[in-house]
């Protein structure tokens, strides 16, 4: 009904009970309008500007979550406007506007950031790949990486960097240079990236807070490797490399010192062969469950693949109903016109 008004604003739409449903379900209509630079530069604006102090309950709280989750349907017309490179980048660059301030930033709206970025990286990893490149390199704008490892106890920024991290460079590249943005100057130390900033953030004791950020999130550079980590965990003093690989407290902040310090062993009185068994067993199992879990992330990728084709049915349904109503109409008008018309009879 709206989209079928003269006039109306995406705020109009915000405020619809049944927008997101129609989003998944394709209306074309919806898309295009939701699709046009305007548009999508509002969304980005409810999700990385805070609102202003009296703001209604509408502006704080419900535009921001529904701009997020109608970026999050992956829509391609959508995100390909969003990551769009004509003039550096300018919803990226908005998009992360709210990591450059000088205080914390709202863990909402970081939230939101997040699911966003971690769907970018998946969807258009390239294009991030560039935004991330090029901001390091301008003097105009704040560079990513520095924003991020100020907040990095956040859950949000971390979850964020991973998936960063884990963009997969463009054919050809290699897979053991670090890019550019990973090499950025940070802070006041000219000459440290990022594995030599975490290392120092884990070796300065005034820094404390933020030891378990910095050991967690270099023990995931070495004990999970990829193609888009590789050059990471290369990067890292050899010295530290060799530390990581044996748990340590400083790494694993919060379990108990027998959980860190335990290894596995044979126990006294019990068969070697029996326990090797035991432990292939062990591995066996892991792999089953990891594939089992990966059965069934793509049972509910076709599941809502599923979802949104019924709903496109429906859509498509309802249009040809209208379509069939409005023949109908006009075979009717038609035959009115027939019935006027005068014959010669012979």
């Amino acid at each position: 009904e709206i989209l079928a008004r003269d006039a109306f604003t995406l705020e109009d739409l915000l405020d619809e009970d049944e927008l997101l449903q129609e989003v998944k379900g394709m209306n074309d209509g919806l898309l295009d309008f939701l699709s046009q630079d305007s548009q999508v530069q509002a969304l980005v604006e409810y999700v990385a500007v805070p609102a202003p102090a009296g703001a209604n309950d509408a502006r704080a709280i419900k535009y921001p979550y529904l701009a997020c989750e109608l970026i999050c349907c992956d829509v391609n017309s959508i995100l390909d406007v969003l990551v769009k490179r004509e003039d550096g980048f300018p919803h990226l660059s908005l998009l992360f506007s709210h990591l450059h301030g000088d205080g914390e930033p709202d863990s909402k709206l970081m939230g939101f950031l997040s699911k966003i970025v971690q769907l970018l990286c998946v969807r258009r990893g390239l294009a991030m790949l560039a935004f991330l490149n090029e901001s390091a390199g301008r003097a105009d704008v704040p560079s990513v990486l520095p924003s991020l490892l100020r907040h990095l106890r956040s859950d949000s920024v971390h979850a964020m960097l991973r998936q960063m991290c884990m963009i997969q460079p463009p054919e050809g590249a290699s897979l053991h240079v670090l890019p550019p943005w990973l090499k950025a100057p940070l802070g006041s130390d000219a000459e440290a990236d990022l594995v030599e900033h975490l290392v120092t953030m884990l070796s300065d004791p005034s820094r404390e807070a933020g030891h378990h950020s910095a050991s967690s999130f270099l023990e995931f550079i070495l004990t999970a490797p990829s193609e888009g980590r590789a050059a990471l965990a290369g990067s890292l003093p050899l010295e530290l490399q060799a530390a990581m690989a044996t748990p340590s407290p400083l790494m694993f902040d919060g379990e108990s010192d027998e959980e860190e310090e335990e290894e596995e062993a044979c126990p006294p009185g019990c068969d070697q062969a029996l326990y090797d068994r035991v432990l292939e067993l062990r591995e066996r199992r892991m792999d089953q469950e990891k594939a089992v879990a990966d059965l069934n992330r793509e049972v509910e990728e076709l599941r809502k693949a599923v979802e949104r084709l019924k709903q496109r049915d429906k859509q498509v349904e309802k249009e040809l109903a209208a379509a069939r109503a409005d023949i109908e109409v006009f075979q009717a008008e038609k035959q009115r016109a027939l019935n006027r018309l005068w014959v010669m009879l012979p």
